[in-house]
């Protein structure tokens, strides 16, 4: 089998900016819109998330 050739790409790294908490928030709390219970675990998921990533989880809890 031939060996091909290490692709190399640069990269720039970025100083890290300060983190400054936000003591509070105008935002609401954020409510699950979903929340699943298993004897081990429990998932709660959030408007917004993908469905791509809900079938993951989905098939990561099912009994095998």
């Amino acid at each position: 089998m031939p060996q091909q050739k290490p692709i190399i790409v640069p990269v720039q790294l970025h100083p890290e900016q300060e983190f400054h908490p936000v003591t509070h928030s105008a935002l609401p709390p954020l409510q699950p819109i979903c929340t699943i219970k298993t004897p081990t675990v429990e998932i709660s998921f959030f408007d917004g998330i993908d469905p791509h990533v809900v079938q993951v989880i989905m098939r990561g809890i099912e009994p095998r």
